[in-house]
């Protein structure tokens, strides 16, 4: 059973830190969700969550899509298969950076105001969920299936209710759309509508946001220090769904004065680029994020988008955001989400080609802590002291707050700023009031870019941690605890140590680690590559020689070499022997693009192969036997290409398009001009192979 107090959600009774992931089935390759899903549920994903867009499905009237990359009765059947959840976003209107929304184009010949209870709109939208409601049916959770929730509406605000509807009027409609879902048979416990904004969200339960960077603006200045980075009571910190010259609503809709649990369901796995705003996404710039809102007592964390995915070509037209000026002005929307043609990698934790990227280990880190200590953080009780930050550009003061649950809980520490430097700071007796005793930390050193979280009165199996100067990874078997720290030292002051063992990492092996059990046995395995557990086997996906660290330690890795044990982790290498090759060459250059030849010599038996393009210019396509396959901006980021999804062609060309210096274009990262201030060309390409190994011991 699942249900929710005003704290948090409860599954059978018992805290539970929900973990959701954004990964849109329409928008990637079927053929490779079952492994996807996956690796999301390996970082820490314990649902996925996914709009379902309505104009991939009936781009026609009344001619339903529910084949190939569309067939969404698949996509919940590998979720189910997983053990995982599903948060089905149901819109009807999505956003998503979609065209209209996610709404058919045919919909604004109809002369109903859609997102109202005009009866014409509510008509032709239960007709959708009618068709819908077949390929969710016997998949809810009360059937045995993973939707247990589904989310109404997406950014329900007063600039998108049409007319001079009234606040009542939009919580009505909300509530309207909830009782058609349950008229037709859909059956979910929660119900969520995302609450930036001002938005309505009825009956169902608010969910909010924020974004390390604000790519929907209209302008090419950096932005101002974001109130992301703050640890507040406030969850409206984000102005997603609104525009920097419109300030925030000024409604308080804090925590503390809410019924319902602080839940989000789009903080950013990263961020899009547009025409106008190309922001580089980091893995810190995001993580950071992730941690102010699990200091400032988050119930759950959901990304959007976590897995990347490609924009479909449907049968009348392309159907991403914007990318014809025009469309934009016809529609009236005063914001530039003007995207490219296929690409939605989103810079998320999982790419449109299936790679655990850079973000993802970082997530990794609070995901884990969320899920493994949710029976402390959950109840706990967000303690935000007086002399804490209040403003973002208030580099000087702490960033902190103490989450108490009874005598045990963490104290969470930030010092990362996206953009900016923050100075150092040094804590000296930090003092932790329990109610029953005073705790005090050794020195604590707060450097610039650092942020964690130190644990107190920690209680694992009969051991407690009564501190420690290292952040909380996981428990192995009840017993033992590992930890991380930049250096991988700590000092801990613990009682009742028996036969417990405390592992401290180093933040560079914590991003590394994943959480395997065998036979009943819970291991941490760190390794170079992806770790992820699919048909009852532990796999590795590396790209070069495999090296793999696995605690508590085993005599032997199959096919593997043991080399040594490394504080009690036993250590394993196997050779990679096999490279690919990589040429290219420029073939056509006019003032309009730039056309390069790509030319590959795979490895042999690889399972994938990656090129990194690093071009200068606007943007570039990559065409494979005359077809444009995909197309990015640019943003000072390599483009990768994983070319098992395009079946491994032999040669592919690239088409790199000009930017020049005076262009309406933010970039963080400057290309490379050439003297006549253009810049289009392709600086370099490198290939990696990887290899997917079965790690049996």
């Amino acid at each position: 059973m699942i249900s929710y107090n005003k704290k948090y959600l409860t599954k059978d009774g018992k805290p539970w830190f929900l973990v959701m992931g954004e990964y849109e089935f329409s928008r990637s390759d079927s053929r490779y969700w079952k492994d996807g899903i996956l690796k999301m549920k390996a970082l820490g994903c314990n649902a996925i969550q996914s709009y379902v867009i309505w104009l991939h499905h009936e781009e026609i009237e009344g001619k339903f899509n529910f084949r190939d990359n569309n067939n969404l009765r698949k996509f919940l059947r590998e979720i189910k298969d997983a053990g995982m959840l599903m948060c089905l976003r149901i819109g009807p209107w999505v956003h998503g950076e979609v065209r209209n929304g996610g709404f058919p184009d045919w919909m604004y010949e109809k002369g109903f105001k859609p997102r109202t209870n005009d009866p014409g709109y509510m008509a032709v939208l239960e007709r959708y969920l009618k068709e819908l409601y077949k390929q969710c049916e016997g998949y809810f959770y009360k059937d045995g299936g993973p939707i247990f929730s589904i989310q109404v509406e997406n950014e329900y605000q007063r600039h998108a209710w049409g007319g001079n509807q009234t606040r009542e009027d939009g919580d009505a409609h909300v509530n309207a759309v909830i009782k058609m879902l349950e008229d037709i048979g859909y059956d979910a416990p929660i119900y969520l509508a995302t609450a930036w904004g001002d938005a309505a969200t009825g009956d169902a339960l608010p969910c909010w946001g924020g974004y390390c960077e604000a790519p929907w603006e209209c302008h090419t200045r950096p932005l101002p220090p974001s109130a992301n980075y703050l640890i507040n009571h406030n969850p409206n910190a984000s102005p997603i769904g609104e525009y920097e010259d419109k300030p925030l609503a000024t409604q308080d809709f804090t925590v503390s004065r809410q019924d319902n649990p602080f839940l989000t369901i789009e903080l950013g796995g990263g961020v899009q680029m547009t025409k106008i705003r190309r922001p580089i996404s980091g893995a810190e710039d995001n993580g950071a994020i992730s941690m102010c809102r699990l200091a400032q007592g988050v119930a759950n964390f959901g990304y959007y988008v976590f897995h990347g995915g490609m924009n479909p070509i449907g049968a009348l037209s392309n159907m991403q955001e914007y990318h014809d000026d025009e469309m934009g002005r016809q529609r009236g929307w005063g914001f530039a989400c003007d995207l490219n043609e296929i690409n939605y990698d989103f810079q998320a934790p999982v790419s449109q080609y299936g790679k655990i990227k850079e973000t993802g280990y970082e997530l990794k880190l609070w995901m884990m802590m969320g899920r493994e200590f949710e029976d402390i953080l959950l109840p706990s009780d967000t303690i935000i002291p007086a002399d804490g930050a209040v403003k973002a550009d208030d580099f000087d003061s702490l960033r902190y707050c103490i989450r108490k649950n009874g005598n045990s809980g963490m104290v969470f520490f930030n010092n990362f700023v996206r953009l900016h430097d923050l100075p150092d700071k040094t804590i000296e007796n930090f003092t932790v009031n329990t109610g029953n005793e005073e705790i005090v930390f050794p020195k604590i050193e707060l450097k610039n870019k650092d942020y964690f979280a130190y644990p107190f009165n920690l209680k694992v199996g009969d051991m407690t941690i009564k501190y420690a100067t290292a952040t909380p990874l996981c428990t192995l078997n009840g017993k033992d605890l590992v930890m991380w720290s930049k250096s991988g030292s700590a000092e801990i002051a613990v009682e009742n140590m028996t036969d417990n063992n405390i592992i401290v990492l180093t933040k560079e092996q914590a991003l590394s680690t994943f959480k395997v059990t065998r036979k009943g046995v819970e291991y941490i395995v760190i390794a170079n590559g992806e770790v992820y557990e699919k048909d009852g086997e532990i796999l590795l996906g590396a790209e070069s020689s495999p090296i793999v660290k696995i605690y508590p330690a085993v005599d032997k890795l199959t096919g593997f070499t043991k080399v040594e044990n490394d504080g009690g982790l036993a250590v394993f290498v196997k050779n990679q022997p096999e490279k690919a090759k990589v040429e290219y060459k420029e073939k056509t250059r006019t003032n309009e693009y730039a056309d390069y030849e790509i030319s590959i010599t795979y490895a042999p038996n690889c399972d994938n192969t990656y090129l990194n393009f690093d071009f200068s210019g606007d943007s570039a396509d990559v065409i494979v036997d005359g077809e444009k396959v995909n197309d990015r901006y640019y943003n000072g980021y390599p483009f990768e290409v994983g070319l098992k999804h395009h079946n491994f062609p032999p040669a592919l060309t690239l088409r790199v398009y000009p930017l020049k210096k005076d262009d309406f274009v933010y970039i963080e990262k400057q290309p490379n001009y050439d003297e006549n201030g253009v810049a289009m060309s392709l600086d370099g390409v490198s290939i990696s192979t990887e290899k997917i190994y079965t790690l049996k011991f």
